[in-house]
């Protein structure tokens, strides 16, 4: 009872890419009841055995799980933040209306901007030999704890879109690349035509494509596109924009 906690952030440090996909995953009976080799339990098999995930829904044969309610859902947020960033979430929880704003506003710039002053305060040691899923999953931690509703690894009939988040008027979709382009990340998501599954719901759409660097940690370059609820162009979104 005492080191359940622990023995989870200890496996989501080692696949930090895993900690993205918990939230409203599906998955089948077989993979979390599998516990039959302790050193190999997949992270969902974990997290449900532990009580950390309860089954929300279930489609034919597979199981959408999800946190069993937003105080849990926090704490784990907060715990991954701790684990891997080893940040306070007051980093987090002081901008978070300002971070909300900036996605609401549509202003990348600012949104940018805030998102690397959280990652200007990791210490250096804790990034230093980090790869995509580590950004990618404190990315996905900050919005959890802005107050953001916020999806990861979202299955589409093309791919899989890194990081999702839906807003009043707006929905965005994020691809993120550790050492290679903005616009191959931009290009990804829009050849997979991923703005797809979220078009006719009368919001506009967002697709951005992120560069983490390795080198200064944090994010070196972005490309963005705002279009409407169809799917069609409204205008290109760029570093420069003010």
């Amino acid at each position: 009872a005492s080191g359940t906690l622990k023995f989870l952030l200890s496996a989501i440090k080692k696949q930090p890419q895993a900690a993205v996909s918990l939230s409203q995953m599906l998955t089948t009976q077989r993979r979390i009841a599998d516990i039959s080799q302790v050193d190999k339990i997949p992270l969902p098999a974990l997290m449900f055995q532990a009580g950390y995930l309860t089954i929300r829904d279930y489609q034919q044969d597979a199981y959408q799980l999800d946190f069993p309610n937003k105080e849990v859902r926090d704490a784990f947020f907060d715990s991954v933040l701790e684990e891997l960033g080893e940040l306070d979430t007051w980093v987090v929880n002081r901008s978070a209306e300002k971070l909300q704003t900036a996605l609401h506003e549509v202003d990348l710039t600012a949104f940018v901007s805030i998102i690397n002053t959280y990652f200007a305060r990791i210490p250096y040691h804790a990034s230093q030999h980090a790869k995509e899923g580590f950004y990618q999953a404190l990315f996905l931690t900050f919005l959890e704890l802005s107050g953001l509703p916020v999806q990861g690894e979202v299955i589409t009939n093309k791919g899989r879109i890194d990081v999702f988040c839906t807003l009043d008027k707006v929905s965005y979709i994020f691809e993120l690349k550790v050492d290679q382009a903005a616009a191959l990340a931009m290009d990804q998501a829009l050849h997979q035509v991923y703005s797809q599954r979220y078009r006719q719901q009368g919001k506009k759409i967002v697709v951005m494509g992120i560069r983490f660097s390795s080198t200064t940690r944090d994010i070196a370059d972005w490309q963005g596109e705002l279009l409407d609820e169809e799917g069609n162009l409204v205008r290109k979104l760029v570093p420069s924009e003010v």
